[in-house]
C-alpha cells in the first residue's frame, strides 16, 4: 500500500537547510521610504529617475552617477512658505549596493562643491536630519497620527 506525503512526515527528523536567498531590499522601496520621510521633514523632493512600463526601455536615460533624490529641506528658522532651505542630494543604495565609478565621481563633486550628498536608506537619511538640528513639520506629524487612527 503505498503512503501519502503526509503519512511519511516525521516531526523528529532533521530538516533540510534552505537553499532560498535572503530577501533583498530593493532601492525603489528604499527610495520611497527616503521620499516619504524627508517630505515628513517638509522638504520638496524631486525623483531624477524615470519608471517605464514594462517592456519599455528601461534606462534612466539621464546622464550617468546623478543621485536619485534632490530635496530642499526647509530649515526650520522663518515659519512662512519662503523660509531657506537647504539642498540635499541623496543616492538610494540597498545595505549591498555599491557606486559605479559615474556615482563616486559625481559624489566627490557634491562634496567638493559644498553640496549635502547622503547615500544610503532611511537611516542615513535620518542621521543626517538630526545631525543638523531639522525636526519633522508637527502638522505632518499630526496628520500621519489622525491617518493610522483612521486605519
Amino acid at each position: 500500500m503505498a503512503t501519502r506525503g503526509w503519512e511519511r512526515f516525521d516531526p523528529a527528523a532533521p530538516r533540510p537547510t534552505s537553499t532560498r536567498r535572503p530577501a533583498v531590499q530593493h532601492e525603489k522601496i528604499i527610495q520611497a521610504d527616503v521620499v516619504e520621510l524627508l517630505e515628513l521633514y517638509g522638504a520638496a523632493v524631486y525623483v531624477l529617475g524615470v519608471r517605464r512600463q514594462r517592456g519599455e526601455y528601461q534606462g534612466t536615460m539621464q546622464t550617468p552617477g546623478i543621485a536619485d533624490l534632490e530635496a530642499w529641506i526647509p530649515t526650520g528658522r522663518v515659519p512662512h512658505d519662503n523660509e531657506p532651505r537647504v539642498l540635499l542630494k541623496v543616492e538610494c543604495k540597498a545595505p549591498d549596493g555599491r557606486f559605479s565609478p559615474a556615482q563616486r565621481d559625481y559624489r566627490a563633486y557634491c562634496l567638493a562643491g559644498g553640496v549635502p550628498y547622503v547615500s544610503g536608506g532611511v537611516d542615513a537619511v535620518l542621521a543626517w536630519l538630526r545631525a543638523r538640528g531639522l525636526k519633522p513639520r508637527p502638522v505632518l506629524k499630526a496628520l500621519r497620527r489622525a491617518a493610522r487612527r483612521r486605519a
